[in-house]
């Protein structure tokens, strides 16, 4: 006799992906942490991912590592990947401060 496998729960609405992908960042630093707050283990990622978590082309991926305007990138013979830490502190380095309105200085 076989098992009916559950349908798997639609999401009602829009998803938030930048809400989604920094929850997935605080999950996943939360796993990764030893007893001493130190990570206990490296996570890495791939283009593919980062390119998706960023909402870009994997060539753009592609071209700030040729460029060296992207995360820090780590190479496992010809596979290259980047570190989470990596990735959130470019992202926190590279965050665009808001522009000033006039009303704001007025």
């Amino acid at each position: 006799m076989s098992r009916k496998r559950k349908a798997a729960p639609s999401v009602a609405g829009p998803v938030d992906y930048e809400r989604a992908c920094k929850e997935l960042t605080k999950v996943l630093a939360r796993l990764t942490k030893g007893g001493n707050g130190e990570p206990s283990k490296q996570v890495y990622f791939d283009e593919v991912w980062l390119a998706d978590r960023w909402n870009v082309s994997e060539k753009l991926i592609q071209k700030m590592r040729y460029d060296a305007t992207g995360p820090q990138v780590t190479r496992f013979g010809t596979a290259v990947r980047y570190r989470l830490r990596d990735i959130v502190a470019f992202e926190k380095s590279s965050r665009e401060m808001p522009a000033i309105s006039e009303e704001i200085i007025a």
